[in-house]
């Protein structure tokens, strides 16, 4: 999820060059919908990210997550990406984005490469826990 459209569509080009099918959203209402409504991977969104509710979109989106895979075997692998403003005013968000539920945590700009290898990273772990599961 990312509200800048420009900022969206060259992250969706990146990934789609990896091979990855992508899906953008511009704010939570409509990323919580896409969540409910059909599978996902992995979820990559921005912190700030406005919506009705504030600027906070991206928080927001990432605890309404793990508040409908709460009693399920479900857990969706989760990076969030914040901008300059973000690494400067809070320079512990990373740590604090996975106290809240997320994955991993990039700074803009961000390396495609880093981000197509923690992906591969993120979506390994979630097979095998699936697979646990499966087996359990």
């Amino acid at each position: 999820m990312e509200d800048d459209r420009e900022q969206a569509e060259l992250l969706a080009e990146l990934l789609q060059a990896f091979g990855h099918t992508v899906v953008i959203t511009h704010d939570a209402d409509q990323a919580l919908h896409r969540y409910k409504q059909q599978h996902f991977d992995i979820l990559i969104t921005d912190i700030i990210v406005s919506t009705e509710s504030g600027p906070r979109g991206g928080i927001l989106l990432i605890g309404r997550i793990r508040l409908e895979e709460a009693g399920t075997h479900r857990r969706i692998p989760i990076i969030t990406i914040s901008g300059a403003l973000v690494a400067a005013t809070h320079p512990s968000a990373g740590a604090q984005m996975q106290i809240i539920g997320a994955d991993t945590h990039f700074e803009k700009p961000v390396s495609p490469q880093k981000l197509h290898e923690e992906i591969l990273r993120l979506l390994e772990i979630a097979e095998k826990s699936q697979s646990g599961v499966a087996n359990a």
